[in-house]
Order: C-alpha cells, then sequence, then structure tokens
C-alpha cells in the first residue's frame, strides 16, 4: 500500500478546493462556537463523568464546560500522565482523546502539528483507537486546507492491520476512512475532467485516481447508514463509465432498502437520475410519491402534482389535487404563487366536471374549520396583495371556490385590486 504522494499528485491536490474539508470536517465539532460546547465535547464530559474517573479527568470535564482552555490544558497533562497504566488508557483512552482534541482545536496558542503530535500519541497509546484517531485526525488536517496530509494520514492508516479492524464499529470506522481518502482522489479526478487532460500522462494520473476512488466508494455506500456524499460521487462515476443500470439499482437500493435508515435526500438523488435519463413517467411518479409521504411539503411535491394532473388517468389527477391541498397546509407554502395557481385551476376544472365536484368536498372537509383563519382572513389579503398580486388573485379565486364569495380574502383582493376597465370597441 502505497504512503506517500507523488509531486504531480500533490500539486494537483493542492488545486482541489477545501469543499471536502469544509464539509466533512463537521464531524470534528464545531471550533467557532464561543457558547456551546461541541458534540465531541459534549461527549467527551458525558465519558468523563463516569463515578471511577480519576481526579484528573474530572478537573478536565469542568474545564471543558467553562470552555476555560488554559485550564482543561493544564488538566490534560495530568490526566495523560495516568495514561501511562493499561486499564486506565484502556478505560478512559476514547474520553481523553475526545477532550484533548477539542483543546487542541479551540487553545488559541495550539496548531496543527500540535494536534498531529497528540494524535500520534494517543495511537501509539491505544492502538485499539488507531483508527479512529487517524480518521479525525485526517478530518482536521483537511479543515486546516492540509489535504496533501490528510491523505498520506489516511493512505499510512489504511495499511494498519491490528485489532482495531475486527469488530463491527470499527470495520465502520475503516470504511469510513477508505471513503474520505477516496472523496480526495475523486476531487482530482474530477478536477483532471474539467481541465480535459491534453496529454498521455495526465490522462493516466486521471484513470489512476479514478481507480483508486472507486472501490472504497462502492463498499461504503453497501454499508448500513447515511452516505450521501459519497453516494453522489459514487453515481457520478459509474455514469462516467455508462453504468447507468447499476447506478439507478444503487440509487434505488439506498432508496427502498430496510438496511438504510429513512432519508429524503435519497428519493431526491432517484429522482434527479431518472430525469437526466429520460425515465418513464411512471418510475419517476413513483418515487416522488414515495417523497411525498416521507416529506409533504417538499419543493418536489410541486413537480408532483404537475406531472399528476399531465396524466390521463382519473385516479392521477385526484391525486395530484390531494397533493396540492396536502402542501397548502404547509405555511412555507403560503404565499407561494405557482401551488395557488396550480390549485386554483384545478377547483376551476372540478367544478366544470359535475362528477369530480365531490373531489373538493372530500378535501375541503378536513380543512373548512382551520383553513380560512389559515389562508383566507382579511390581514393575509392585505399582505398578499401587497407582496403579489398575482399571488391574492389565485388565492382569491381559490376561495370563492371553496368558501364563496363572501369570504373576508375575496372582499378586501376585490377591494385592493379592482378589475381593468374594458377598452370601448371603436
Amino acid at each position: 500500500m502505497e504512503s506517500e504522494i507523488s509531486d504531480r499528485e500533490a500539486d494537483d491536490i493542492r488545486g482541489v478546493s477545501s469543499e471536502v474539508g469544509d464539509r466533512e470536517s463537521d464531524d470534528i465539532g464545531d471550533v467557532s462556537s464561543e457558547d456551546v460546547p461541541s458534540d465531541k465535547a459534549q461527549s467527551a464530559m458525558t465519558d468523563l463523568s463516569a463515578p471511577a474517573s480519576p481526579h484528573c479527568l474530572i478537573a478536565v470535564r469542568e474545564a471543558l464546560q467553562q470552555r476555560n482552555w488554559a485550564d482543561a490544558t493544564e488538566a490534560m497533562v495530568v490526566a495523560l500522565s495516568a495514561m501511562e497504566k493499561p486499564k486506565v488508557r484502556k478505560k478512559f483512552g476514547p474520553a481523553l482523546w475526545k477532550a484533548g482534541a477539542e483543546i487542541m482545536l479551540n487553545h488559541p496558542s495550539s496548531d496543527i502539528l500540535q494536534f498531529g503530535s497528540f494524535a500520534e500519541r494517543m495511537k501509539s497509546q491505544n492502538t485499539e483507537m488507531r483508527l479512529k484517531v487517524s480518521l479525525e485526525h485526517a478530518l482536521a488536517l483537511l479543515h486546516t486546507g492540509r489535504p496533501i496530509d490528510a491523505r498520506n494520514e489516511l493512505l499510512t492508516s489504511e495499511s494498519f492491520h491490528g485489532r482495531d479492524r475486527s469488530s463491527g464499529a470499527a470495520k465502520r470506522v475503516y470504511l469510513l476512512l477508505k471513503a474520505y481518502r477516496a472523496s480526495l482522489d475523486h476531487e482530482v479526478w474530477q478536477r483532471f475532467l474539467q481541465g480535459s487532460p491534453d496529454d498521455l500522462a495526465k490522462m493516466k494520473e486521471m484513470q489512476h485516481h479514478f481507480k483508486q476512488a472507486l472501490p472504497p466508494l462502492e463498499d461504503i455506500v453497501k454499508w448500513p447508514g447515511i452516505w450521501d456524499v459519497f453516494l453522489l460521487k459514487y453515481v457520478e462515476m459509474l455514469e462516467f463509465e455508462e453504468k447507468w443500470d447499476k447506478a439507478r439499482v444503487v440509487l434505488e437500493d439506498y432508496t427502498d432498502s430496510s438496511k438504510f435508515p429513512s432519508n429524503p435526500n435519497a428519493y431526491v438523488y432517484l429522482y434527479d437520475f431518472l430525469m437526466r435519463h429520460d425515465a418513464p413517467t411512471e418510475q419517476i411518479l413513483q418515487v416522488l410519491r414515495g417523497l411525498q409521504k416521507m416529506v409533504p411539503s417538499h419543493k418536489l411535491a410541486l413537480n408532483f402534482t404537475k406531472l399528476l394532473y399531465e396524466s390521463t388517468k382519473e385516479v392521477h389527477q385526484k391525486e395530484s389535487l390531494m397533493v396540492l391541498f396536502s402542501l397548502l397546509d404547509f405555511s412555507c407554502w403560503k404565499s407561494h404563487c405557482a401551488a395557488w395557481t396550480h390549485l386554483a385551476e384545478q377547483l376551476q376544472d372540478c367544478q366544470h366536471e359535475v362528477d369530480r365536484n365531490h373531489w373538493i368536498e372530500e378535501l375541503w372537509k378536513d380543512r373548512h374549520d382551520w383553513w380560512p383563519e389559515f389562508h383566507f382572513h382579511e390581514a393575509e389579503a392585505v399582505k398578499d396583495v401587497r407582496l403579489d398580486r398575482s399571488l391574492a388573485k389565485r388565492k382569491a379565486c381559490s376561495a370563492n371556490i371553496l368558501i364563496g364569495r363572501d369570504c373576508a380574502y375575496v372582499k378586501m383582493v376585490k377591494t385592493m385590486v379592482p378589475k381593468k376597465k374594458k377598452k370601448a370597441r371603436r
């Protein structure tokens, strides 16, 4: 396994945007918050509050709670001395790593080199923590704009064979470690791709990074979890190879398989893929239906209702009206002109079809006692007219059908937006 990178690779990685570091470094804690301890600090404080914790660890916890980095550092020095005892090291090593990392990332006099020294010490004292420490050290390097060092750290740790890869949790960390390294290779490959390499050497190097990135990304998306950032990279690479069927199966599995947690983004990614590849409308509707059930207020629900209403099937057109009503149950859609335009049009169409009048009655039955106050009161009309007259007109049209011309909203809109006078015929 290679542990160093060439000068040329180093130049390529330096040119990669800081996207990976900014996005992934959330896992190492919020280093800019002044008021609330980060998740890592909270976790460390919980671990350090065990009844059997030595006094030095309690001192570390109290300093972390107060975000007193100077006192925390002094307490940590004493605590690290206690780590020389194997039993103490095994029991409190993970908590000390969390606390120490938080201190190193926040202390005004600390730097990433000191963080690296601390990480090396923790890895040498507790080999069972080696992979986790290496991964978080790499993320810290990315966060500080050192992708070359991060990749070297990840590559070195990939080749480590020890007991810390035997358990399920350790296997997950190992897959994550490889996936983050693969993300760096993916970024370099993508940069080559955007630059259209024009010589054989660059083409070979681009292919090298592609081959380095693909297997770890494939491995991680098979493991239970939320892997959005890795999944998108993997699908992009499959599409590059024109393996569209495989990419679709991966996305469908990520959406439907019980081994993955419920994730609205999975439906969005599958929808985007199907749209890119001109999939049949029925497939797209099935994906949007799943997303709408999970997140009724999702922005793609409007696309869903449009596709349904364009269908020639009556059952789809009824479902379209149901989705629209459900969408407008949420306050984030109260002032969305397109949604109200579609509702007004569909309500008018239902009025013209005698056998569809009961659709409106069924949907209005559950809303007649709260929509008027929610959508159709006088103050709302004043606000909507000032915001967008087209919006106010569409809502007034809907209110007129649902409630009648005596609705306060309808009256106010008529008062504030008088009808245009027709031009006299000559």
